[in-house]
Formats: C-alpha cells, sequence, structure tokens
C-alpha cells in the first residue's frame, strides 16, 4: 500500500525538479515528454497489478485446499 502512496504522490511532485535537471543538463524544456512518459508508466503498472489480482483469483491453492493436501500426505506417508 506504501509503494502505490509512493507512485501516485512523490514521483509526480518529482516531475518538476527533473524537468529542470533536464533542462540544465541538456538546455532543453521538455516537460511534455516526462509527463507524458510519468502517465504511461502508472497507467502500464496499474494494469499490471489488476492483472496479476485477476490471475491471483483463479490461483487454486487456497488455505483449505493446502489444509486437504497436507492431511492427505500425512496420512499417506506419515506426519513430518
Amino acid at each position: 500500500m506504501a509503494a502505490s502512496g509512493f507512485f501516485w504522490v512523490v514521483l509526480p511532485s518529482m516531475l518538476a525538479d527533473v524537468v529542470d535537471f533536464d533542462e540544465l543538463e541538456g538546455g532543453k524544456r521538455r516537460e511534455g515528454a516526462f509527463g507524458s512518459t510519468l502517465s504511461y508508466v502508472l497507467k502500464l503498472g496499474t494494469t499490471v497489478t489488476l492483472l496479476a489480482a485477476l490471475a491471483l483469483r483463479r490461483y487454486p491453492l487456497t488455505g483449505a485446499t493446502m489444509n486437504d493436501i497436507r492431511a492427505r500426505l500425512e496420512a499417506r506417508r506419515g506426519e513430518i
């Protein structure tokens, strides 16, 4: 949860500093390029997170399933 706050609050607030530094080093003001890149990265990260959450919903090994597997294994070979 804290990482999400970092990406949505801290990165955009650092953008102006990065743009100023880039202008000092490169001689051009490119805040549009930086802003669009940051927007793309944030959207891509959100998409990856949502896809991972959907994939985990389909993960078949729940706590109850694992307890059943453990009980069946212990019945087969004895308790570990």
